[in-house]
Order: C-alpha cells, then structure tokens, then sequence
C-alpha cells in the first residue's frame, strides 16, 4: 500500500501517527522528476486499515492498492455463519469434542459434555490420520451418523475433517463445518472439491506453511 501526500503535508507529523496505529512505512525517492507530494510506503506486518480511515487522514492526497490476491476470501469477511451459530463475531465460539469418534455411546456423552460445559458445535473425527498405519483410522461413515445423532440431541452443530474426495459428500451432508486437516492444506484437488459444496471450511494451516500460501489454500 502506498500514501501520497498533498505538497504542503507534515511528513514528520504523518509518519508518528501513521506509528501510533501500528503502521511501519517507508519514504520512497522515485527516479526521475520529483513529484509534488512525499510518497510512503506500508511496511509488511503492520496492522490493517481501511483505506478509506487512511484517506481521511490529515495530508493525505491519495492512497494506493494492489489488487488483493485472494479476493474470495476478502469478500467472504469475518464472520462464518453455521445455521444460528456466528463464528468470527463479537462473542468466542467454543467447539468440542473427542479427536476421534470411538463409537456412538462415546460421542453422546461428550456431546453432552460439551453442550453443558458452553459449546455450540461438536467436534470429532470420522476419519483419522494416523502416523501409524496400525492406529485406529476412525469408524468412518458409521462415526458421520452418530455424530449428526449425538450433535442433533444437543442442538449442537458438527465440525469433521475430510481426507479424501471420495467421503467429501457423505461428510458434508452430515457436518456444517468441514475441516481440512494441515497434512490436506496444500491438497489442490481435495480442495476444489470442498468449494463446491457449499458449506463453510475450517482450514488448519500447514506445517511449514507460510501466511499467504495458507490463505492462496482458503482462496
């Protein structure tokens, strides 16, 4: 992001308040002829603003965007809404439960655990990534059913993971959240699937991953 200033702006004066917001900025000397008007540019990590609250700042002439690379996400803005319950919102949403879906007695009690303890949505794994190929993998679509069952009891709503494209439909007619897993972050074509589905992702950010591939993987 880049500010350019009216000619008669206090530099010195803009550049402490643009610090007292948490913005870190740069003056740039272009080549050729001088401009009328200092130019400063956004450093990365500073804090987000609006570019009309940066506009209205005192010596601002202009300000200057590129074109956001992940303009789906953007729009998609910061609450998530599943059915009655607002993620992203001004009040913490809690969502709980087993790693994994054990068996169907197991999951109603921890949702009902989990329902007097607060929370609005209900967590467990269907299918489970396991390091080891010997560890339980998950009870699979039968874990789906007594999740929804368990959740449905408790007015709760189900978050799961989905690991294959194959299972990606059976698991959102049962879920209202989809989670991707960090081993799955980077999985493209897991992914294209999921954005057709119509239902809201939970997408854990992968190992290693930086902050932009992460959201590239949610655009």
């Amino acid at each position: 992001m880049l500010i350019e200033l009216h000619p008669q702006a206090d530099l010195r004066a803009l550049k402490r308040t643009l610090q007292s917001m948490g913005l870190w900025t740069r003056e740039l000397r272009p080549a050729g002829p001088p401009r009328p008007g200092a130019q400063l540019l956004i450093e990365p990590g500073s804090r987000a603003y609006a570019v009309e609250e940066l506009r209205a700042l005192p010596g601002v002439a202009a300000v200057w965007t590129q074109p956001s690379p992940h303009p789906r996400l953007d729009a998609q803005g910061p609450v998530v809404q599943l059915k009655d319950v607002a993620i992203g919102g001004p009040r913490p949403v809690l969502l709980a439960g087993p790693c994994s879906v054990e068996s169907e007695a197991q999951i109603h009690e921890a949702a009902a655990f989990a329902a007097a303890a607060g929370a609005r949505v209900l967590r467990g794994g269907a299918f489970k990534p396991r390091t080891s190929p010997y560890a339980f993998q998950g009870a699979g679509l039968d874990a789906l059913r007594w999740l929804r069952q368990a959740a449905d009891a408790h007015d709760l709503r189900v978050v799961t993971e989905v690991m294959a494209e194959s299972h990606a439909e059976a698991v959102a007619d049962a879920a209202d959240l989809l989670q991707i897993g960090a081993r799955n972050m980077q999985n493209f074509a897991l992914l294209h699937v999921i954005g057709r589905l119509g239902k809201p992702a939970l997408l854990k950010r992968g190992l290693a991953a930086t902050l932009d591939e992460w959201l590239l993987a949610a655009e």
